[in-house]
């Protein structure tokens, strides 16, 4: 059996910094935090779990107004000649792979359900580290843009 795989993207390299975005910034755990979580649950015999947050981008809702041509093989309508093919674009609703700012808007995201809906709380010295204490146990999740550990 074949399978084809397709992401969308967006053409961030054509993105204007002050026009299409305004901010990039996207957590990543800091290497000291990283290691002094790993020590400590090998030293205690913790469990680790690591995940990749599949499509990760497209849970964060965007804030400008972005345009983008539409997708080879997409059609919209019933004129399919060349011509209004050339003037149709989509409205992205979402983040896409590519688009500078996506990395920020998924993080924000994040964070609002760690911290608002999970009970985490966003450690001061190392942003992509939350904690949660739950009595006796301790839980921490550490994030590198769209991994967690």
């Amino acid at each position: 059996m074949v399978r084809y795989k397709a992401r969308l993207v967006a053409k961030g390299f054509t993105r204007q910094y002050g026009i299409d975005y305004l901010e990039t910034f996207a957590l990543v755990v800091k290497l000291i935090s990283l290691r002094i979580i790993l020590a400590l649950a090998a030293a205690r015999n913790y469990q680790i779990d690591q995940t990749d947050i599949q499509s990760a981008y497209l849970l964060g809702k965007l804030e400008e107004e972005i345009y983008r041509e539409l997708p080879e093989g997409l059609e919209i309508g019933e004129e399919n000649s060349s011509y209004s093919r050339r003037r149709q674009v989509c409205k992205l609703l979402k983040g896409l792979y590519g688009l500078k700012q996506s990395g920020r808007i998924w993080n924000q995201e994040w964070d609002k359900y760690c911290v608002g809906t999970c009970g985490f709380t966003r450690m001061k010295d190392d942003h992509a580290v939350y904690l949660k204490n739950n009595g006796e146990e301790y839980w921490w999740v550490l994030i590198w843009v769209d991994d967690v550990l």
